[in-house]
C-alpha cells in the first residue's frame, strides 16, 4: 500500500532526488526500495537513475529483483560501473557478482572498459556511449536518428569518421535553428574542441576553466578516436561522494594540457 509518507518519498525521488537521501536516512531505505518495487521497470529505472550514487548503493542492496524484473541493464552505464567499483570498496563481493551477471553483454563490456581506469581518472566517470553520427549525414537524418535513440540524448551531437575519430560537434538547438535541414552536419559542425584524455586526474578536471563555457567535455584518446563524455554534473557528484578537500594546494594546481584549444585538422 502507498502510504501517506510513501506518496511524500515518492515526490521527493522524482522532483528532489538528493533531498530525498535526508528522508532514506530517516525512514530507511527499507521505505526507499519497497515503493520502488510498486513502479513499472520504466519507472523505477527512470527514478534510480536520478539518485546520486551514495544513495543508490544502499537502495539496489535493498530491491528484490524477483517483484521488479531485471531493470539493471536499463539504468545509466556510468551510474552501475561506480556502484560496482564502490561495492568492491566495501567487499560487497556477492553484490556485485549477482549484479554483473545479470547484465546483457553490451553493457558489461561497457562497463568492463570503464572499470579498466583508475577511479581517480576521468576515464572512469564518462558516458561512453555518447550520441555520435558520421559527417556525410544530413540534419534531417540527424535529427531522425536521434529520435529513435532518445536514451542517448545529449545537449550536443558528436559527428566522427568511420574509424570513431572525433571530428567536430554541434549543439543540439542548432539542429532546429539551421538554415537548411538539408545540409550535411558537417558542414555546420565546429572543429574548435577542447577535449580531455581519460587519464587525467578527476581533481584536475574538476579545477579547469572549460568548464565556465561547457557542461560536458569530449574524451578521445592520444590518435583522438572518441571514446566518450564527460558531464559536469557527474564529475561535481563524485567530488561530493568523495568529500576532497579543496585547500590552497589544491585549488593552486596547474591545469596542463585539459583546457588547450585546437583546429581538428589543422
Amino acid at each position: 500500500m502507498i502510504t501517506v509518507k510513501n506518496k511524500l518519498l515518492m515526490f521527493y525521488l522524482e522532483n528532489f532526488p538528493e533531498d530525498a537521501y535526508s528522508l532514506m536516512i530517516k525512514h530507511s531505505t527499507d521505505d526507499v526500495a519497497g515503493l520502488l518495487e510498486q513502479c513499472d521497470i520504466k519507472r523505477l529505472t527512470n527514478l534510480l537513475n536520478l539518485l546520486p550514487v551514495y544513495m543508490l548503493s544502499e537502495v539496489l542492496k535493498k530491491i528484490d529483483i524477483n517483484i521488479t524484473g531485471n531493470f539493471y541493464n536499463f539504468l545509466n552505464v556510468n551510474l552501475i560501473s561506480r556502484i560496482l567499483r564502490k561495492w568492491t570498496s566495501e567487499g560487497e563481493v556477492d553484490k556485485y557478482s549477482e549484479v554483473f551477471s545479470l547484465l546483457n553483454d553490451e553493457m558489461k563490456m561497457k562497463i568492463s572498459g570503464l572499470l579498466n581506469y583508475r577511479d581517480d581518472c576521468i576515464g572512469s566517470i564518462m558516458n561512453p556511449a555518447p550520441f555520435s553520427v558520421l559527417p556525410d549525414l544530413t540534419i534531417k537524418e540527424v535529427m531522425s536518428t536521434l529520435g529513435k535513440e532518445r536514451n542517448r540524448y545529449s545537449r550536443y551531437v558528436y559527428i566522427v569518421d568511420s574509424n570513431k575519430k572525433l571530428l567536430g560537434i554541434i549543439p543540439f538547438k542548432n539542429l532546429f535553428y539551421a538554415h537548411s535541414r538539408d545540409v550535411l552536419v558537417s558542414k555546420d559542425m565546429s572543429t574548435n574542441l577542447i577535449t580531455l584524455s581519460p587519464d587525467l586526474k578527476v581533481l584536475t578536471v574538476y579545477e579547469d576553466k572549460a568548464w565556465t563555457k561547457w557542461d560536458s567535455l569530449p574524451v578521445v584518446n592520444n590518435s583522438g578516436i572518441f571514446l566518450g563524455v564527460l558531464k559536469y554534473e557527474v564529475l561535481e557528484d563524485l567530488i561530493k561522494e568523495r568529500n576532497y578537500d579543496f585547500g590552497d594546494d589544491a585549488l593552486s594546481i596547474a591545469i596542463e594540457g585539459v583546457s588547450d584549444t585546437f583546429k581538428i585538422g589543422a
